[in-house]
């Protein structure tokens, strides 16, 4: 694997489009700026929108949240959610409604900041998608952003009136982990809570372990733009590294990193219920990598659960997000809404292969992709960069 440098210390793999490779730069550029100062970094993400097409209709709405409860946690259930609908042009001839959940490291970020990302999201599942605002840390630690997520799944399913087979959850980076959160959260609350699991999920280089225990934290730093992050002094301590939880004894809970929670729904009593399928997209170079790597393998190990694994080769942390007009950006937002509509039953699409490993090649020019089945086990993945540091 060839590297060229960008800024000093990074390095960008050959494979990367001059698009990409400036894409990037500007990012580290731009988070070089602001690490370490959350209260600058939500300023700014406030004033961040980004466009979205034409054909895509954006209207704004609030949800109410909903009385929930997480033994051990507490968290302010009053109010209401600030979200968006994006309708894509093809919506009215489906049922189908995606609840998008937005990245930020559980800090910043908003539905307006993602909608070039939502709207190619929802036109190629040709549905609705709901994209809220959830409530973000320091100011609101854990539970409050997955109360906000489970109250907005009760709205689609209870005020809406949407099937819960009609429904797929997704987001992206901590939104990723809030996807997986939220349907492990409703596993095991569904039927008091009167309703029945979403038809699939969908996590975009979901950050799962909040303790960062796996290799590619270290491996990675070199190539992704995630490793300018810096903690901010006046919300973290040694006993609190990141600003989601209050103490860092917390991080291995299964609802804040899921990396850590059990699958197996037969081991969590008799009214747990199995996770829907899921398809997880990850780049390889990115820093969650091998976090990812383990989840997914523990998640066809434990479980019967359906899951898709897509690696994308060379691609840094949410590739899908940061250079949407790279060849393999809209290749990743043309398999999500595959998989949208294989899940759900308004396309009447041939269900795709599951629980499976796959890895798409990124070669420089290309413009068309073909996934490849990946002949080693995730975990042994890990296991085997683990020795070599």
């Amino acid at each position: 694997m060839n590297f060229k440098p960008t800024t000093p210390g990074y390095f960008a793999p050959a494979s990367w489009s001059f698009y990409l490779t400036i894409k990037v730069v500007f990012l580290r550029f731009i988070l070089t700026l602001i690490a370490g100062n959350i209260d600058r970094t939500q300023r700014l993400s406030k004033k961040h929108i980004n466009p979205h097409p034409k054909t895509v209709t954006i209207t704004a709405t609030k949800i109410p949240r909903s009385k929930l409860s997480l033994d051990g946690f507490e968290a302010d259930n009053d109010g209401e959610i600030d979200a968006e609908w994006v309708y894509a042009s093809e919506a009215e001839k489906n049922s189908t409604v995606i609840l998008y959940i937005h990245g930020g490291a559980f800090i910043t970020g908003s539905p307006q900041a993602h909608r070039g990302l939502t709207s190619s999201v929802a036109i190629h599942s040709k549905c609705r998608l709901l994209a809220i605002d959830y409530r973000k840390s320091p100011q609101y630690v854990f539970p409050s952003a997955l109360f906000d997520c489970v109250s907005a799944y009760l709205h689609l399913v209870k005020t809406e009136g949407i099937d819960e087979k009609n429904i797929v959850i997704a987001g992206d980076s901590a939104g990723g982990n809030l996807t997986i959160s939220t349907a492990l959260y409703l596993r095991e609350h569904a039927n008091r809570l009167g309703v029945k699991m979403p038809a699939g999920l969908v996590s975009l280089s979901p950050w799962v372990d909040l303790t960062h225990s796996q290799p590619s934290i270290q491996l990675n730093r070199e190539y992704d733009y995630l490793s300018v992050f810096k903690a901010d002094p006046k919300y973290t301590s040694a006993n609190r590294s990141v600003s989601y939880v209050t103490d860092n004894s917390m991080r291995e809970h299964p609802l804040i990193s899921p990396m850590f929670a059990t699958i197996d729904s037969s081991l969590n009593g008799e009214d747990v219920l199995e996770l829907p399928p899921m398809l997880v997209q990850a780049g390889s170079l990115e820093l969650l990598y091998h976090e990812i790597l383990v989840f997914v393998g523990k998640s066809i190990k434990e479980s019967q659960s359906e899951v898709t694994l897509q690696v994308y080769e060379d691609m840094p942390h949410v590739h899908q997000l940061i250079a949407s007009r790279d060849y393999l950006a809209k290749v990743a937002v043309e398999q999500i809404g595959l998989f949208v509509r294989s899940v759900t039953p308004g396309d009447n699409q041939t269900k795709s292969s599951t629980r499976s490993y796959k890895m798409i090649k990124n070669i420089r020019g290309k413009t068309t992709a073909d996934f490849v089945e990946m002949e080693i086990d995730p975990l042994e993945i890990v296991e085997s960069a683990r020795k070599a540091l």
